[in-house]
């Protein structure tokens, strides 16, 4: 069962405004100043009812919520003509020697973040009984190559769209940020428009994680399947998309019709497959994609015979803590980002969200598979990856798109959720996680799975769906 809404995120369309569509309403007398919040959250989406380097990747080396955006641009434009008013970029947003930003946290809601209040004068003020719409994205420089957020829109241009991403051919997923949320002017003041009229506060604007993440942690691996020497430990998944809308905000829903769970805001899946995946049935699914691949020869190098394979240096067949040439891979993890348990190696990729059809789940084409290779690339062992605990989020599912022409506003669709715990969606700000990392910084309580327990192959590689991002109290701002 499906529900669509037209989702606003160009109000040009709302016959509701035209009645506050007046661009020269009164300013208030005696206020000299407006101000309103920007709150970037770290922390991932609930289901509840209810400045870089050069190299701007950043990874994702825990489950501890992070944000190493370094640029934050937002627009205003009136709700009823889409007219954009005011322009603004922000530097510096993750920088902690300047103050473009500060740490927040609210233990009672579970936010937590950076955040920044803003302050309009003069003739940048807003009107009163005009409502306006405030549009951000939260980004990184040159990710998604180059890309900047409404680029070439000036002050009096119309925005009639909703903003999009795509990553360029050779490029990878980074984390980036966004929101929208409707304003108006009361008493003087900025609210945000669902505010209580006898509450008056100060407006805020949430931006949120328009990306999902996952993490492979392991340990144990052995050095042969069947004679064969292993090469490298990849995930690789049945689904990928190339572009992410700007859309499906949780701050501009009618709680009275729309509840937003699961939300799948990704489009324009390619055909440059480069990866195979094992069916059920023995068969080669090769439309698939590499997720991450861990090269093992780089966390346990020193091989005398063949220097692009691991050197298991104890020769007792597994890589793992006897290992003393073990060491944590350079290039993919550089200047001691990376704290890890003796003997572990691990992966991480940035990913769009993607649904799983009807068909792929009837065809039990799985979402997410493990596999050790060759050093020709053949599979030697796979896993179906499986979540821990889907039946607590699956009720439903929402799909945000857009018209044919990707051009205009958004469009939000609710349904049913068919999935199951192999052939399940990616869904945006949750983390997907296989095995335990809890900082960065520390390695106490982590715990990497061992692919090789008991003396056979570890039956089920499970996963961890994080819609928090964290699984602890603890707090740690970059």
């Amino acid at each position: 069962m499906k529900t669509i809404y037209r989702y606003i995120i160009l109000s040009v369309f709302i016959t509701a405004m035209l009645s506050c569509s007046s661009s020269d309403g009164p300013k208030v007398e005696g206020v000299d100043k407006q101000t309103f919040s920007i709150y970037v959250e770290s922390v991932g989406e609930t289901d509840s009812a209810s400045e870089p380097a050069t190299q701007s990747r950043r990874p994702i080396s825990s489950v501890t919520p992070e944000q190493t955006i370094n640029k934050l641009a937002f627009i205003i434009l009136r709700s009823s003509d889409a007219v954009v008013v005011y322009k603004h970029e922000i530097d510096g947003w993750s920088n902690a020697n300047n103050l473009s930003s500060v740490p927040y946290s609210d233990v009672a809601t579970k936010q937590r973040g950076r955040m920044t209040r803003f302050t309009l004068v003069g003739d940048d003020m807003l009107e009163a009984g005009v409502d306006y719409m405030i549009y951000a994205v939260g980004y990184q420089t040159p990710s998604y190559g180059g890309y900047i957020p409404f680029k070439d829109i000036k002050v009096g241009d119309k925005f009639a769209m909703a903003e999009t991403v795509t990553v360029p051919k050779d490029g990878y997923v980074d984390e980036i940020f966004a929101g929208a949320d409707v304003i108006q002017v009361k008493e003087g003041k900025l609210v945000n428009s669902t505010s209580v009229i006898n509450e008056v506060e100060e407006a805020v604007l949430v931006l949120r994680r328009q990306v999902a993440g996952t993490f492979g942690y392991f340990t144990s691996i052995p050095v042969k399947v069947n004679n064969n020497d292993v090469y490298s430990v990849r995930l690789v998944a049945s689904h990928r998309n190339k572009t992410i809308i700007f859309g499906g905000f949780r701050s501009l829903e009618n709680p009275e019709i729309f509840n937003q769970e699961n939300v799948i805001n990704g489009m324009n899946q390619p055909t440059d497959y480069d990866a195979a995946m094992v069916l059920s049935d023995g068969s080669l699914y090769s439309r698939a994609f590499n997720v991450y691949e861990i090269r093992l020869n780089k966390w346990f190098p020193g091989n005398p015979v063949d220097t692009e394979l691991p050197w298991d240096k104890s020769e007792d067949g597994f890589l793992d803590d006897k290992d003393d040439n073990w060491t944590v891979d350079a290039e993919r993890y550089p200047d001691n980002v990376l704290k890890l348990k003796k003997g572990s190696v691990f992966g991480d990729r940035f990913i769009i969200a993607t649904a799983m059809t009807e068909k792929e789940i009837s065809d039990n084409i799985p979402t997410l598979q493990m596999q050790l290779l060759s050093k020709n690339g053949d599979i030697l062992k796979h896993w179906n990856v499986s979540l821990r605990d889907q039946s607590t989020f699956s009720k439903t599912r929402t799909i945000v798109s857009l018209p044919e022409g990707n051009k205009g506003w958004t469009i939000v669709s609710t349904e049913d959720n068919p999935e199951t715990s192999t052939c399940f969606s990616i869904v945006r700000n949750r983390l997907y996680t296989i095995g335990l990392k809890t900082h960065d910084v520390g390695y106490g309580e982590d715990t990497p799975i061992g692919i090789w327990e008991r003396h056979e192959f570890v039956k089920d590689l499970v996963m961890d769906s994080n819609p928090e991002w964290n699984i602890g109290n603890d707090i740690i701002f970059n």
